[in-house]
């Protein structure tokens, strides 16, 4: 180990160290773990400061899906100017920063090593602690996120995408390079010489709705459904994750994006189901029989995702037109009441009233629906979710629940994202990062590498 090396590691060691007792502690966070560059400030992992992502859906639309080489080569085109573009938003100069903070797992590997090289890169020449963040652990920590607007984010205002690269955008980014110093090594992995974002790239302003509503507060139930997780999850405190339940194929948000592309729509495909089953009926039992909650908290969605494929296959061979939104409203039901029907039951077992979604899917209208109707307090269930059959509707809660009539559904608290913060996101990193700190763990240093097949520790799935 060179002697500049061991002294960075000292001096990251006793800044991490000092900043447990530091009142406000601001944190750079970076994220690239898919195909959404993004960094972002935060403040004492609640607060945020600024949030700049770059999203690269346009250009693997063409694919069908994110191509993992395409997406690596984008990072290194946009991570240098998302990043000035995040400390130019909240107005902080990079040396100013308390610590940096990157996801290093689960994701594809090549891209999580752009954001991981990056942000050893600036520890280093910054001198600052550098965190390591679980990627599904982030996603809980959204829901602790909250706006101000006397820290100069707006909790109102609308969502835009400013593609990058027009005037506006260009001018926006044009030099921010700068913020940055210099000192940075000069590397083609860091994109230097990048002021602007790619053109393939969407630029999401922070102008969007951050609610002022409490956050979550452990011990709680936390449900991770994207495209690549799906998982039930205790939270016992803020540094404290444990993986009870989960799927043994494959993820919803997987499930999702393979029958919108057996159906032919875009990529990503889990918005458009969402969208169509809005215009549709669920009419459509995929299933023989109907699948109820595994008392060992497994979910599984390949057999839903083949019996979509069979009925398609069947109608077309029939000749038989084929109504796309009942598909969409049909299979969005299966997946969702699935999920929400085994989270309930694993609350009821352990003991929690508080229910936290996280993760793309929980921005999913349905899956909002089912667990707002959960919070109200001692309704009686539905005859669906006491596992009579009605004629739109097939619901139970498999042999391991045995419903009474006079059964009363539980108060639940329910919490989840705004949608900008349920896709992958930088402030849930710098969010997560702080706690790390809090608990003096996660503590990264110049040997830190990607680990794309990343886990949250618990109870082995399968």
């Amino acid at each position: 180990m060179s002697t500049d090396i061991f002294m960075y590691q000292e001096i990251a060691q006793k800044k991490f160290d000092a900043l447990k007792h530091k009142r406000d502690v601001v944190i750079l966070g970076i994220e690239t773990s898919c195909d959404e560059t993004a960094a972002a400030l935060v403040l004492n992992g609640r607060r945020l400061l600024s949030n700049v992502i770059s999203s690269q859906i346009e250009l693997h639309r063409k694919f069908g899906g994110v191509v993992p080489e395409v997406a690596s080569r984008n990072h290194t085109l946009a991570i240098n100017a998302v990043v000035n573009e995040a400390l130019a938003k909240a107005g902080i100069r990079a040396q100013d920063l308390d610590a940096i903070a990157v996801t290093y797992g689960a994701g594809l590997a090549g891209a999580l090593l752009v954001g991981v090289s990056y942000a050893k890169a600036m520890a280093y020449a910054l001198g600052l602690p550098l965190i390591r963040v679980n990627h599904i652990e982030a996603h809980i920590c959204a829901n602790f996120i909250r706006a101000s607007e006397e820290l100069g984010v707006r909790s109102e205002g609308r969502r835009t995408c400013q593609r990058a690269g027009t005037p506006d955008a260009e001018h926006k980014n044009n030099g921010l390079a700068q913020t940055i110093p210099s000192a940075i090594p000069n590397s083609s992995l860091l994109t230097p010489n990048s002021s602007s974002l790619p053109t393939s790239s969407f630029l999401l302003p922070t102008s969007f709705p951050i609610p002022h509503s409490p956050s979550p507060i452990p011990p709680f139930l936390a449900v991770a459904a994207s495209g690549g997780h799906t998982g039930i999850i205790e939270v016992r405190d803020y540094h404290d994750y444990r993986l009870i339940g989960g799927t043994v194929d494959d993820a919803i948000g997987e499930a999702f994006d393979k029958v919108a592309r057996l159906l032919s729509l875009p990529y990503p495909g889990g918005p458009e189901i969402d969208r169509l089953s809005k215009l549709g009926k669920p009419v459509i039992n995929f299933y023989k029989h109907s699948k109820g909650v595994d008392k060992d908290l497994r979910l599984s969605y390949s057999g839903l995702k083949t019996a979509v494929v069979n009925y398609i296959n069947t109608a077309k061979m029939k000749g038989e037109v084929i109504n796309v939104p009942d598909v969409c409203a049909s299979f969005t039901r299966q997946a969702v009441d699935l999920l929400v029907d085994t989270a309930v039951y694993a609350a009821k077992e352990r003991g929690y009233d508080t229910i936290v979604l996280a993760g793309g899917v929980a921005a999913n209208g349905y899956l909002r629906e089912r667990l707002d109707g959960l919070a109200s307090a001692g309704r009686r269930p539905t005859n669906e979710e006491l596992g009579i059959r009605s004629e739109e509707l097939r619901i139970d809660f498999g042999k391991s629940i045995t419903p009474h009539s006079s059964l009363l559904i539980p108060h639940f608290k329910i919490f989840y994202p705004p949608p900008v913060l349920c896709t992958d996101n930088a402030a849930m990193v710098a969010s997560r990062a702080y706690f790390s700190i809090l608990a003096g763990e996660d503590l990264a240093d110049l040997h830190l590498n990607a680990e794309s097949g990343l886990q949250i520790k618990g109870e082995k799935l399968g």
